[in-house]
């Protein structure tokens, strides 16, 4: 049986689609049968991950897909620029030391749930319940990205329960790394360049004084 076919049979389409440029660069590097299949393996590993990817992102519906790249860090200067790319290069730095099977499998498992705008309303009673029911199954089994514009010491309005907020919080900024952003809105950022935005309204006392001067004029 050709090695296609099996390919085929096997379900194995990535490394099917790459089998010559893996096949001639074995051959170039005169790697001995062990390295030519760790090569073809890797090469249908990583399109298998590149499309699970692909699939979660899709459905997540994100209504777009953001890139570190392409964060202005100068337009927010209250970010720690330095503990961000500690983050990011995590898997950078795991393969300079060798590590990088297992951080990619220890990346791997947990699935992330991301909880945007979490205060934006207030949770009656019943829902800060079941949050807190949510949050004790993911305690230290899984991911789980937070964003809000409340401080932490205004959670117990959030949750209408200081006492439920505090153990929220305990479990949640456990193992958490916290980002805090400080100042003017990142998305009118452009509106404010452009001058739109920021010009102070004048005062009603201001106002009433236009409007005298303007009828004085008027009946002089």
């Amino acid at each position: 049986m050709e090695l296609t076919s099996l390919l085929e049979r096997m379900k194995m389409e990535h490394l099917l689609a790459q089998l010559d440029g893996v096949c001639e660069h074995a051959a170039k590097g005169d790697l001995d049968y062990n390295g030519f299949l760790t090569q073809a393996l890797e090469a249908e590993w990583r399109g298998r991950h590149q499309r699970g990817v692909e699939s979660r992102l899709k459905l997540a519906r994100l209504p777009w897909v953001k890139s570190l790249e392409q964060f202005d860090f100068d337009f927010q200067p209250s970010i720690d620029r330095k503990q961000v790319r500690e983050l990011m290069g995590r898997l950078v730095r795991a393969r300079h030391e060798n590590r990088l099977d297992r951080t990619l499998q220890q990346l791997a498992y947990p699935r992330v749930l991301i909880l945007d705008e979490l205060g934006y309303l207030p949770l009656t009673r019943e829902e800060a319940s079941l949050f807190f029911r949510l949050l004790v199954r993911r305690y230290e089994r899984a991911s789980l990205i937070v964003t809000s514009n409340k401080s932490f010491v205004d959670w117990g309005e959030i949750f209408n329960d200081q006492i439920l907020a505090t153990a929220i919080l305990d479990r949640l900024l456990h193992h958490a790394t916290t980002v805090n952003i400080k100042g003017d809105s990142y998305r009118l950022r452009e509106k404010k360049k452009a001058g739109l935005l920021g010009r102070k309204p004048k005062p009603v006392a201001d106002l009433e004084d236009e409007e005298h001067e303007e009828e004085v004029g008027a009946h002089a």
